[in-house]
């Protein structure tokens, strides 16, 4: 009985131990993080994702949501936005207006991949200035397409876009114009 007193108070001390190091490996990597110059960083990518949005749909009515990002400690930088890429209606006091015509399905794939590009382009001139990140981090951007119609609800239709980039791959890529290309390829897309 004393033996097994023993190795249960072995195994609580080892227990603290352990927990003990990771909370103390954890509050070091958090230190590292500058987070006055990331709260300032990320508005500077939200306006340059802004841009970029505003390049590709023109029609103001079209950002439902503008871009907002923040950082999450130990996955990195995080940036998202909604886009109604049908909308051509405008909401007045007498019910919502036409503003424009409708798009077809393979405008809709040509904007959503020239803004995919515009994306890309974002993360390369402006990713690899953001405050220090950790080893294994990223930066992702959100993407929600919506084709939303208020007087035809049943015709909705939702895509997501996610781009994501390690820091490593920013670190050694960007700004860098002549391996534009081989930062793109290291750009992970998700579409959905």
């Amino acid at each position: 009985m004393n033996k097994d007193r023993k190795q249960r108070i072995l195994l609580v001390i080892l227990a603290l131990g352990f927990a003990c190091l990771s909370s103390a490996a954890q509050d070091r990597a958090e230190a590292r993080i500058d987070y006055p110059r990331a709260s300032h960083d990320i508005p500077q990518l939200e306006v340059a994702i802004n841009d970029a949005i505003s390049k590709t749909f023109s029609n103001p009515f079209g950002l439902i949501h503008k871009p907002k990002g923040g950082y999450l400690p130990g996955y990195g930088y995080v940036f998202s936005f909604i886009v109604n890429v049908k909308l051509g209606m405008t909401p007045t006091p007498f019910g919502n207006l036409r503003t424009g015509p409708d798009i077809t399905a393979e405008e809709k794939k040509q904007r959503i991949d020239a803004l995919k590009d515009g994306l890309v382009r974002v993360l390369f001139r402006l990713g690899s200035g953001l405050a220090k990140q950790q080893d294994g981090e990223s930066v992702a951007i959100m993407a929600f397409f919506e084709e939303s119609n208020p007087l035809i609800p049943e015709g909705q239709a939702n895509k997501t876009l996610i781009l994501s980039v390690l820091k490593s791959d920013l670190d050694q890529l960007a700004n860098k114009q002549e391996r534009f290309n081989e930062f793109k390829q290291k750009v992970k897309i998700i579409e959905y």
